[in-house]
């Protein structure tokens, strides 16, 4: 069957690679894909948790969606905006949850901004430090408010095999902090092995009580996290008569956070491997080589699940 010929080449490279070869993916920007046929056979239970789901897969992670071991909880309270889950093609088990996330959980207003990814729990303003910097009132209005039924982080892990690791996507424009503060235990224990989020990098963010980033920063860093990647954002120009792109101020960032490299050696064997799935799945190849070698116990645990990194194919 030509389909088994070319796969075995295909899944061998992949098993190479689970054998330290991370080095030799320096400068690409995805793993490739019997790297990925490798590892989604090879994880152990482990949660992706995407708060603000709406539109379609969070495409970082399709690795860890092709695990039938990975839990994949989508948090979205609106309906319309998750959709694509009506027709889920991955292995991985899907949990819907249609409640939104706070940090003390009950009914919150939700406020539906004009265009619908300004949508939050917290209310949208328009500070004067940054009123002349984008078009914020035909991003936000109109605006319409309604009241949703919410729940904590740990209410949420509450529903999930108990104690598995997990990582996190929070799109919930400026109430991330909140959300993880719920779950500080949970956070401080390192059953959370890495973080991607979007935070605020203006003096007075456009929301009410908003979190900035080196707040979160901060915070992260106090629980053992360290920042892995941050992408900041620029407002976009309002004046483009004025000719060429010129310089822009930071409006936002993209951050990525995982458990800080000292921390790892004693996180559990599962968490280990959650972590190595959420380095490779974000172009740290370095990382999780580094991750890999000298971890006996880690090599184990991807052989029994089924990974075999020692064996020649």
């Amino acid at each position: 069957d030509r389909a088994v010929v070319k796969a075995r080449p295909m899944l061998s490279r992949g098993k190479r690679l689970l054998r330290g070869g991370w080095r030799r993916l320096q400068g690409r920007s995805s793993p490739p894909v019997e790297l990925e046929h490798a590892l989604a056979g090879s994880l152990a239970p482990m949660a992706c948790i995407d708060v603000g789901a709406s539109f379609g897969i969070h495409r970082p992670w399709r690795l860890l969606a092709q695990s039938p071991r990975v839990t994949w909880v989508a948090v979205e309270p609106n309906s319309a905006e998750v959709a694509y889950l009506n027709d889920w093609p991955h292995p991985a088990h899907l949990v819907c949850c249609s409640e939104g996330l706070s940090g003390t959980g009950g009914e919150r207003t939700l406020y539906i901004t004009h265009n619908p990814n300004g949508s939050s729990i917290l209310e949208p303003r328009i500070p004067a430090s940054i009123a002349a910097r984008s078009d914020y009132k035909g991003f936000f209005y109109p605006m319409r408010q309604i009241q949703i039924p919410t729940i904590t982080l740990p209410s949420l892990l509450q529903r999930l095999p108990d104690g598995i690791p997990f990582v996190i996507k929070l799109d919930t424009q400026g109430s991330e902090l909140e959300i993880l503060r719920g779950a500080e235990a949970a956070l401080a224990q390192h059953q959370c092995v890495g973080i991607e989020l979007e935070a605020s990098l203006l003096a007075e963010p456009p929301y009410t009580h908003a979190a900035r980033f080196w707040e979160i920063n901060g915070w992260l860093e106090q629980l053992g996290f360290e920042l892995m990647r941050i992408q900041p954002i620029c407002f976009g120009s309002r004046h483009a008569v004025l000719g060429g792109p010129g310089r822009r101020a930071p409006a936002e960032c993209d951050a990525l956070f995982s458990v800080r490299s000292d921390k790892v050696a004693a996180l559990p064997p599962s968490h280990r491997l959650a972590l190595l799935a959420f380095h490779s799945t974000n172009g740290f190849y370095e990382e999780a080589h580094a991750l890999l070698s000298g971890d006996p116990q880690l090599r184990d645990l991807i052989q029994s699940n089924g990974g075999q990194p020692d064996r020649k194919s």
